[in-house]
């Protein structure tokens, strides 16, 4: 597999259309891409490992989300007697 991806590329690995990475990435965007591009003259290329890096991340924060929502639920529960 090459190392780094066009802009086609890069959104069908991530599972999202190339639109959505053109305008992450322009200058006056509210929302940028959160993984920056390496500029090889005017073509934008990603590197796969920040790709890797930016998923793991991603399933990371969702595992600490579920595990803190479940510590909370499991907190409040009254046991009765």
């Amino acid at each position: 597999m090459k190392r780094l991806l066009n802009v086609s590329e890069t959104a069908e690995f991530l599972g999202i259309s190339p639109r959505t990475i053109y305008n992450g990435v322009c200058k006056k965007t509210k929302k940028p891409f959160p993984i920056k591009p390496l500029r090889i003259g005017k073509s934008l290329r990603w590197d796969i490992q920040d790709l890797e890096k930016y998923i793991f991340s991603l399933k990371k924060n969702v595992w600490r989300n579920n595990t803190k929502s479940h510590l909370k639920l499991s907190s409040k529960v009254i046991h009765k007697r």
